[in-house]
């Protein structure tokens, strides 16, 4: 199944900016696509000869079997895919604006072209860039400049890299076109900051498939312990003097009550006991949950705490590494939404450049203000000094009305 249909008509698009002329290219209908037949079949199972394969084609460009072995991942582990959503959705549901005082009326005309053109479609695929290093879009632009009617997205499998990091798309043919084959300002592209030159190095992903091979190969040791010692075992005793026929038969019968393991023993009466298993735990079962607290540290940046917890964490340090990661991500988005979406667009539908306007797009990524810890804090001033809190400024300072 094809996902992507449009790179012919993405490319026709230049026309759409002062006649600029279609690049020199002769492009197949479609980019290519990670669920295409055949490929998928690759990662039924992942092993250490794959990743390291992945690995090393990702290393010079080529992102197509790292960014399968991480697909992988996600629809094989459901704690990793709950932890990515989380993750995603932490920037996601946080509410965006467009302000101005020199243009309030622009600022307005903005917010309603992003909310027309699915700002927050687009801020939920750039936000996976964590995962991956980078992420992509098409815009669609209305003729002229004057608008941008939409976006489409761009998989991660359809990126190949540059030594340099530059990034190109690929075609169904697996042919790489560099971005100036298509319109000016058409692609948008966010890639991670990162010592590494290839930003599919960048993202969290290549250090998940390792924790995720890690935690297979304990669940893998796990199950073998479990089939070995973790099952009760039913155990018969019959007389001595019964004859093989009965013995059979009892043993059948045995067979048909557990098919964990069956024994049968001589004893002075007939009779079946329940032989439990004397060990409760083993380092497989300890293994797998501390690569589990892993994969929520690299995810998350913190670990769940049921004890001081609300859905992740309430302790403070914890609480400020995932506001980092949140501040973090949303940033990325902001920079790539103003200087590759609304800069463009002010420039071509008003003829505003970069310096003349302030116009912004931000994410409201910062956490509520806490009233409770400010009122301890404005007590012990008043009590230290001796003063008492003037009520105009504490309306103001706190943001309430107080009768």
């Amino acid at each position: 199944m094809r996902q992507f249909n449009f790179l012919e008509r993405v490319l026709s698009w230049k026309n759409r900016f002062g006649g600029a002329k279609r690049g020199d290219v002769d492009l197949p209908p479609a980019l290519r696509n990670a669920g295409m037949e055949g490929e998928g079949e690759m990662y039924r199972e992942l092993s250490l000869e794959k990743i390291r394969e992945a690995f090393c084609l990702a290393k010079s460009g080529d992102v197509l079997q790292q960014v399968l072995a991480i697909q992988h991942v996600m629809q094989r582990d459901p704690a990793v895919a709950a932890h990515l959503q989380t993750r995603v959705l932490s920037v996601v549901g946080k509410s965006w604006s467009v302000t101005s005082r020199k243009y309030p009326e622009l600022a307005e005309c903005a917010t309603e072209m992003l909310s027309q053109m699915n700002i927050q479609g687009l801020i939920r695929h750039l936000s996976y860039s964590f995962l991956w290093g980078y992420a992509g879009a098409v815009l669609d632009w209305a003729e002229g400049g004057e608008r941008v009617c939409g976006f489409r997205a761009i998989q991660p499998c359809n990126f190949m890299f540059d030594g340099g990091g530059n990034p190109a798309l690929l075609d169904a043919m697996g042919e790489p076109h560099v971005l100036d084959a298509f319109a000016p300002n058409q692609i948008l592209v966010l890639k991670n900051e990162s010592p590494h030159s290839i930003p599919s190095q960048n993202g969290i992903g290549v250090s998940l498939l390792w924790a995720y091979l890690l935690k297979q190969s304990g669940i893998t040791g796990w199950k073998q312990f479990v089939e070995r010692f973790g099952v009760p075992m039913f155990l018969g005793h019959l007389p001595s003097d019964v004859d093989q026929e009965q013995a059979t038969a009892f043993l059948n019968s045995m067979n048909k009550m557990s098919k964990s393991g069956v024994g049968v023993t001589v004893g002075e009466e007939a009779c079946v006991k329940v032989i439990e298993p004397s060990q409760k735990g083993n380092t497989h079962e300890i293994f797998c949950r501390y690569v589990d607290e892993l994969l929520t540290l690299l995810i998350l940046g913190q670990r769940a705490s049921s004890a001081k917890g609300s859905g992740l964490s309430r302790g403070d340090l914890q609480g400020q590494v995932r506001q980092d990661l949140i501040a973090a991500d949303a940033s990325s988005i902001i920079n790539v939404i103003q200087t590759q979406l609304l800069n463009p667009w002010l420039s071509y539908a008003f003829n505003l450049e970069v310096g003349a306007h302030d116009i912004t797009f931000w994410i409201d990524y910062m956490p509520p203000e806490d009233l409770s810890t400010k009122a301890t804090l404005c007590q012990a001033v008043a009590n230290a000094t001796g003063r008492t809190v003037n009520k105009a400024w504490a309306e103001q300072f706190f943001g309430v009305v107080l009768d």
